[in-house]
């Protein structure tokens, strides 16, 4: 049950939406005819939310979606700074020569963090293509006025890609599509991942056709007229009451509701609701475009499944669900039960006012209170040519306060938020036609944080500037990140399709081409690391470049033969391969086609050496032997392979102006050093990775 209770939520939003649906239905329709009791409370009750009479639901939401598919280009950057009061820090306060090297090295670090943030910088670029769901981004992290790397995020279509260019030349990416499978071959369990990710699209979201809202709101209306009788409403003239800290004399209009009308409600609300099949079906569409529905399935079945497999249950009892109609009707049905099996909790003698206040015919307030009053909550308003004070209260403390200003071309809102009566944020935010601002504050104990965001420029048409900043400040500290972006919306743009052309698409990769990616940028990261560490300043001892990577070894192993060596020592090759030499200290395998051949080597190490110091005399001596004919630099990375630290370096060899790709990988086990060596023409080496990764990742012992 604990899982149904998730879509409780929806159900009572759509319930909210129907009854206030209903509500302003009346309103509009009868507000002419209202005379008794009844009538002048959903009146008034309406006139709350009267900010807009002119809003057209219908026309705003297609403006949404024309906005929304506007082509644009943008770019901008992010700043940071920091800064600190040494003298509020509890660090200055110590004399002695320990604490004094505390509070140094806390200066220190302070410090080092305040450069740091002062000399970054982020800037980046955009290019949207909304109709053809085209978007590219370039990120550029810059230090000290030195570009670090460029970062490229590129979706075209169902296409998902990102290239670092320092790392690897082409984007790798991910197709929406089949994603079970390829989390599957990946090893990532696949039962909570969708076999493809819903797109949101809001306008479908929000779009409900005019004459659906118009027979749900229908419904509702009936249903609550009915359900509300006129003997359940009162009427008082001249009552005194305060709005927004004015004594004023209104009058008052209450509708009372005890446990047992409350309940018949609530249950005949909810009947109402599981046979009402237009507004069932349309809740699961939303849940459908929304992704809840899929999301909600596949969490829901994965824990049933996983609860009933580890229990004593027959997994014939196992039973997957789907969201639709009828589980709702299920779930409402369980919630009708509920409040049947607690209807002895609804007490006659315990009552719920609601009551709206109308002062020189205006809606002044609306109040919920219960017989025993010991809780009250209101909304208050007051109106005044062109101002507006609304405050929600919550026994007799207010909540929040909000203050609207409006003009022909100016909208402005000032909002307070309180906590047991102390203000703890400011919102204000100003409206015209080509400018916006927006400014937040917030004090809590010794932190303040303020944000600001600033427009100027008719958003989605021409040209739009938005600056911003956050600051967040402590008693010794202040942290400030500023924002500046502009955006350019035009149709002259164009935005690439990720293809093979210009990127790696994973879900077609085989495991082994996939290990062979993450080898290659691995590498690659390990060439340029040193070099992003100089501009940013930070030293990186060689054993955290040359540090212990993991393999994933899953192989596809098809066509090939095993060898096994008499100490257990084993690799694969292909099986086509030709022998060269069947003894076991040198057994040697190769293509007789291109040349390309693989050999296993083994010694007993010195006393005293581990896998890197063998290594380093190793390369050590390759050098000096070869020193003439190695072109380039020999490659070097540490790398956990089939549970074996293992050492992989490749090179170049020049032979007779023939160059060579050498690829070695080196394990210890048992005082002996076990050596596997591939060589290929250079020509031939991209051909042959495949293969040659392969045979590295078998081999093992």
């Amino acid at each position: 049950m604990k899982n149904k209770k998730l879509l409780i939520i929806p159900i009572v939003l759509i319930i909210l939406l129907v009854l206030g649906a209903g509500i302003s239905a009346i309103i509009y329709f009868q507000t002419d005819l209202f005379k008794s009791p009844k009538q002048l409370f959903f009146k008034y009750l309406g006139n709350s939310f009267d900010f807009d009479k002119e809003f057209d639901y219908d026309k705003s939401l297609l403006e949404y979606k024309e906005q929304s598919e506007k082509s644009y280009t943008s770019n901008g950057d992010i700043t940071l700074s920091f800064n600190y009061d040494e003298s509020q820090n509890d660090l200055s306060n110590y004399k002695n020569s320990s604490s004094s090297n505390v509070r140094s090295s806390s200066e220190n670090i302070m410090n080092n963090f305040k450069d740091a943030l002062d000399k970054t910088k982020i800037e980046y670029s955009a290019k949207s293509i909304p109709t053809k769901q085209k978007y590219h981004m370039n990120i550029k992290p810059i230090y000290n006025n030195t570009e670090i790397t460029n970062l490229e995020l590129l979706s075209s279509g169902d296409n998902y890609g990102i290239k670092i260019n320092d790392l690897y030349d082409k984007y790798i990416y991910v197709e929406n599509n089949n994603l079970k499978e390829f989390a599957s071959k990946l090893g990532i369990n696949s039962n909570t991942i969708p076999d493809k990710i819903k797109k949101r699209n809001m306008y479908e979201l929000l779009y409900i056709a005019p004459e659906t809202r118009k027979q749900i709101s229908k419904k509702y209306t009936n249903f609550l007229d009915k359900k509300l009788t006129k003997d359940m409403f009162t009427k008082q003239k001249n009552v005194s009451t305060s709005v927004n800290g004015e004594d004023v004399t209104a009058n008052s209009y209450t509708l009372t509701l005890d446990g047992e009308q409350t309940h018949n409600i609530l249950t005949s609300f909810l009947q109402e609701l599981k046979d009402d099949d237009l507004t069932l079906d349309l809740l699961i569409q939303k849940l459908e475009q929304s992704g809840v529905k899929e999301s909600f399935e596949a969490g829901y079945n994965t824990v049933s499944s996983y609860s009933l497999s580890s229990s004593t249950y027959n997994s014939s009892k196992k039973q997957k669900i789907t969201l639709d109609k009828d589980y709702l009707k299920t779930i409402i049905q369980e919630m009708i039960d509920e409040l049947n099996d607690d209807k002895d909790s609804f007490d006659a003698n315990e009552k719920v006012l609601f009551t709206v206040y109308s002062y020189k015919g205006n809606f002044v307030k609306f109040e919920i209170t219960n017989s025993e009053d010991t809780d009250k909550m209101s909304i208050e308003k007051t109106t005044n040519k062109n101002e507006k004070v609304i405050t929600l209260n919550y026994n007799e403390t207010t909540a929040l306060k909000a203050n609207y200003t409006f003009s022909k071309n100016k909208t402005s809102l000032v909002m307070n938020i309180y906590d047991d009566g102390n203000e703890i944020a400011v919102i204000n935010a100003d409206y015209e036609k080509d400018k916006t601002r927006l400014n937040f504050k917030s004090e809590n104990d010794d932190t303040n944080i303020e944000i600001n965001i600033e427009t100027n420029g008719e958003i989605k048409k021409g040209n739009v500037t938005t600056t911003g900043f956050m600051n967040i400040n402590t008693s010794d500290t202040q942290l400030n990140l500023n924002i500046n972006h502009n955006t350019t919306y035009t149709d002259d743009i164009n935005i690439d399709d990720l293809s093979a052309n210009n990127g790696e698409l994973l879900n077609e990769m085989s495991n082994t081409k996939i290990n062979s990616l993450i080898t290659e940028i691995s590498n690659n990261f390990k060439k340029v690391v040193q070099e992003k560490a100089d501009i940013l300043g930070i030293d990186i001892p060689n054993n955290t470049i040359n540090n212990n990577n993991n393999i994933n070894n899953i192989n596809d192993l098809t066509g090939y033969t095993t060898y096994i060596h008499p100490s257990g020592v084993q690799f694969s090759y292909p099986e086509n391969w030709k022998s060269l030499g069947t003894s076991d200290n040198k057994p040697i395998f190769s293509n007789s086609e291109n040349g390309t051949n693989v050999n296993l080597l083994y010694e007993t190490i010195p006393a005293g050496y581990d896998l890197k110091s063998y290594m380093d005399k190793s390369i050590s001596g390759i050098k000096n032997q070869l020193s003439s004919q190695i072109e380039g630099d020999i490659n070097q990375n540490y790398v956990n392979l089939n549970g074996k630290d293992a050492s992989i370096i490749s090179y170049t060899m020049v032979q007779s102006n023939t160059k060579v790709s050498i690829k070695q990988a080196c394990f210890i086990d048992d005082n002996t050093a076990y050596i596997l060596t591939i060589g290929t023409l250079q020509n031939n080496n991209n051909e042959n990775s495949e293969i040659i990764n392969n045979i590295i990742n078998s081999f093992k012992k």
